[in-house]
């Protein structure tokens, strides 16, 4: 994520800054990088089976007059599906004749 105010001063972000937004059974492990006005979040360690996405606390940055970030959020989702592919072996579906 980025920062996109044209008066930016600083910014900080740390993983108690992110909530993630989930349904279901859906988690994550939230892991945060960057700096400036460039960030990167990471949700790793996913599990379950449902829809995850983020929001960023208010306050994660300031501008130069001194005025701090509104909080952000929902980000654009994803569905989170841990169904193991099956595979199925059966006899063949016409029969061959020589």
């Amino acid at each position: 994520m980025s920062y996109s105010d044209p008066n930016f001063l600083a910014g900080t972000l740390s993983a108690s800054d992110v909530a993630l937004e989930s349904s279901g059974t859906a988690d994550g492990m939230i892991s945060v990088s960057g700096s400036g006005a460039a960030w990167k979040v990471t949700i790793s360690e996913i599990t379950g089976f449902g829809i995850l996405g983020i929001s960023i606390a208010s306050g994660t940055a300031i501008d130069q007059a001194s005025n701090l970030a509104a909080a952000a959020g929902p980000s654009a989702s994803f569905t989170v599906d841990n169904t193991a592919p099956s595979v199925t072996i059966s006899a063949p579906s016409t029969t061959l004749t020589r």
